[in-house]
C-alpha cells in the first residue's frame, strides 16, 4: 500500500515538475517570437558575434528540482470482462421456409397438448435449374368462315438462337460479375444435361453486346458530354489479328462522372 510520507514526497515532486515544465513552455514562446515573429519583435543582430538564439541558447532553470527515489508496492486487481457471444445472423424474412416437424416415437399423442416448440434453423440450397420455355401456338378451323386462325409467333430477342433472355442474362452475370470464364460455365451446365459449348455461349454474349450497342453509345455520348471527368488510362498488349504472334499496344479508358456518379469503360486498338 503507498503510505502517506510516499504520496506527499511525489505530490511535491509532481508540482516541481509543473513547474519546471510551465517555464521551459514560456521560454520557448519568447524564443519563437523572436525568430518567427513579425519584423518588430524579431531578433536583428546588429554586431558580429549577436546570431539569433536557438532552442540551445535557453539557459537551464535555475530551480532546483529534487527528485527522489522512493519503492513504492501495492495489489492492483484488474476486472475481467467477458463479452458475450452476439450470435448468429438471421435469415432474411423473404427467403422461403420448408418446416420439419418432428414429433416424439411411439407416443400416442392424441390427446397430447402442444405447449410449445424449440425451432432450428439452417440455410439450405437447391441448385440453379434449367428449363425448356415451350410456346405453344394451335390452329384453328373455323367452318363457317372457312379459313384457319392461329396466333402471331411472339418477337424473341435471340430469333437465330434456342435460348431465353433469361439464360443470357445469367451468362453475363457470372462471367462479368462473378469473373467465372465460359468453359467453366459450360462444364457446369454439362452437369446438369444440357450441352452448351464454350463457343455458343461466347456467341451469345456477341450477339448480347450487337443489341446493347445503342444503349452504350447513349451513355457514352451523355459521359463525353460533361464539362468535368476523372479519366485513367490503362495499356495491354493485344493480339493482331493481320500478323500471326505480332501484337499492338491498346488502350483501356475508365471516364468518371463525379456530379452524376456515373462511369464509362471504353476501348481503344
Amino acid at each position: 500500500m503507498v503510505t502517506q510520507a510516499a504520496y506527499d514526497s511525489l505530490k511535491l515532486e509532481n508540482e516541481q515538475l509543473q513547474s519546471a515544465y510551465k517555464d521551459l513552455q514560456f521560454r520557448l514562446v519568447q524564443l519563437e517570437r523572436l525568430i518567427f515573429g513579425s519584423k518588430s519583435e524579431r531578433f536583428t543582430p546588429t554586431q558580429p558575434g549577436m546570431e539569433a538564439p536557438t532552442l540551445f541558447d535557453i539557459p537551464p532553470t535555475t530551480e532546483e528540482v529534487v527528485v527522489s527515489t522512493q519503492q513504492v508496492s501495492y495489489e492492483r486487481k484488474q476486472k475481467e470482462t467477458r463479452v458475450n457471444h452476439p450470435g448468429r445472423n438471421a435469415f432474411p424474412e423473404k427467403l422461403r421456409r420448408e418446416e420439419i416437424i418432428l414429433n416424439p416415437q411411439g407416443i400416442d399423442l392424441s390427446g397430447a397438448v402442444r405447449v410449445g416448440e424449440d425451432a432450428t434453423e439452417v440455410l439450405a440450397y437447391t441448385p440453379a435449374e434449367l428449363y425448356v420455355k415451350r410456346t405453344v401456338r394451335p390452329r384453328y378451323h373455323l367452318p363457317s368462315q372457312q379459313r384457319m386462325v392461329q396466333a402471331g409467333a411472339p418477337e424473341r430477342t435471340f430469333s437465330r438462337s434456342s435460348v431465353d433472355e433469361s439464360l443470357v442474362a445469367n451468362v453475363i452475370v457470372d462471367k462479368y460479375t462473378d469473373h467465372l470464364p465460359l468453359y467453366r460455365q459450360a462444364k457446369r451446365y454439362e452437369r446438369q444435361g444440357v450441352v452448351l459449348s464454350e463457343s455458343t455461349l461466347g456467341d451469345i454474349i456477341t450477339a448480347c453486346g450487337r443489341l446493347l450497342q445503342p444503349l452504350y453509345e447513349a451513355h457514352r455520348k451523355d459521359i463525353l458530354s460533361c464539362g468535368y471527368l476523372h479519366v485513367d488510362e490503362t495499356t495491354i498488349k493485344v493480339q493482331d489479328s493481320d500478323k500471326k504472334g505480332a501484337t499492338h499496344q491498346g488502350y483501356y479508358w475508365v471516364f468518371y462522372d463525379n456530379l452524376n456518379r456515373s462511369v464509362l469503360f471504353a476501348y481503344d486498338p
